[in-house]
């Protein structure tokens, strides 16, 4: 019986549960976990999050109380659960104009003082605990990964297949199960949890194309390994994603559908069997 968890991203002062109803009203018992962004600044670069274009002030998730009831709500029936996704997830360019998210371009010292802060703030706010962070994008370095596990949070991310980890014993052994399912078993992304000793570690599988088909084929390819292998299944969304990409939002709950009938479990990642 696979686990299913859906990652739903950058979740933010801009939010309206108008939008998250309608995202998720096929299922709309569907657990979900939102990564929130306690102080949100523009995302819109690149089609991300059209809402917060031009936004130049960080944001408090908090001023928009009527966000914050609803998560909080959702939270309490057991339906909604939280990580934190970043600090402001900002993106900053270079002077070649190359994009870094806000994982890259803060430092280790910043972050060490921007991950308690965040989620200390969220905690208070929605009345939860956070055991769980995403890094905006995806990316994240070496050093500001440690931050992470230092705070006791645990990591859910698109992992690459490249060795961007403290060399440990758990670490090469990760990093070989990974490099083995992907280039010479299952042509997968490990979606299994690799204990690295200090942290946990989910990688999330995202929406890979706007063909429907393609979507629907790669995400059964990979519900099949996980019934194989006893594996939990991550997929990290957007709502307002699903919500202006009607094919999107009909591959993804397709697949849903399909998982349902199959036997898939749907769970929040503070439900995770680890």
């Amino acid at each position: 019986m696979v686990q299913i968890l859906i990652r739903d991203d950058d979740l933010n002062y801009f939010n309206r549960p108008d939008d998250i109803e309608k995202a998720y009203s096929r299922m709309p018992d569907l657990p979900v976990s939102f990564a929130c962004v306690p102080y949100i600044m523009d995302l819109s670069t690149q089609g991300a999050c059209p809402e917060t274009n031009g936004n130049k002030i960080p944001r408090p998730f908090g001023d928009n109380q009527v966000l914050v009831d609803y998560i909080k709500e959702g939270i309490k029936e057991g339906k909604f659960d939280v990580l934190l996704h970043g600090y402001t997830h900002e993106y900053r360019f270079d002077s070649k104009g190359k994009r870094h998210p806000e994982m890259v371009w803060r430092n280790s010292i910043d972050v060490a003082q921007k991950i308690p802060e965040g989620r200390s703030y969220l905690e208070s706010l929605l009345d939860t605990t956070i055991t769980w962070f995403a890094a905006p994008s995806n990316i994240i370095t070496k050093d500001n990964l440690r931050v992470v596990y230092e705070n006791k949070l645990n990591f859910s991310g698109i992992v690459r297949i490249k060795f961007d980890r403290d060399v440990t014993f758990l670490s090469v052994k990760n990093y070989i199960k990974r490099l083995y399912y992907w280039k010479f078993s299952s042509k997968v992304h490990y979606p299994g949890i690799l204990d690295y000793g200090t942290h946990l570690e989910i990688n999330a599988c995202p929406l890979p194309s706007l063909d429907q088909e393609v979507v629907f084929n790669h995400f059964t390819h990979l519900f099949d390994f996980c019934q194989k292998h006893d594996c939990p299944m991550a997929i990290n969304v957007h709502c307002w994603d699903m919500r202006d990409h009607p094919e999107k939002y009909e591959a993804f709950f397709s697949f849903l559908d399909f998982a349902n009938k199959q036997g898939g479990t749907f769970s929040r990642f503070r439900d995770l069997k680890i």
